[in-house]
């Protein structure tokens, strides 16, 4: 699993994205509950909760460069949300499609359309 965490306290550094890092923690892991989160039409794209209870990682679990981890991970990122918008195109196309197939078929008060 690939973990972004605080390592400077938000306190002293001048932006909210810094003082960031990355931490790569094998899995399973007794320390990182991982709970699937039920929902429709992005089901290829697992979301879940994610709890963390004590964890401790060893120091070559680090990647570098460290406090730069918000940075290392917007080249992710940025194709991320390329793709999850049209996937959501996607799923209002079908939406409407599916909508209009309801509205052509549903009978209303013994009537079609």
């Amino acid at each position: 699993m690939l973990i972004i965490a605080r390592t400077t306290p938000r306190e002293e550094v001048s932006r909210k994205t810094a003082g960031l890092s990355l931490f790569l923690a094998d899995l399973p892991n007794k320390s990182i509950e991982v709970n699937p989160i039920k929902k429709h039409g992005v089901n290829y794209s697992h979301t879940c909760t994610v709890s963390f209870n004590d964890l401790k990682l060893p120091a070559n679990a680090l990647m570098p460069p460290e406090n730069n981890g918000w940075h290392s991970i917007l080249d992710t990122l940025n194709p991320e949300r390329m793709s999850f918008v049209a996937v959501g195109i996607g799923i209002a196309r079908l939406a409407i499609s599916k909508a209009v197939e309801y509205g052509w078929e549903r009978k209303i008060f013994g009537n079609n359309r």
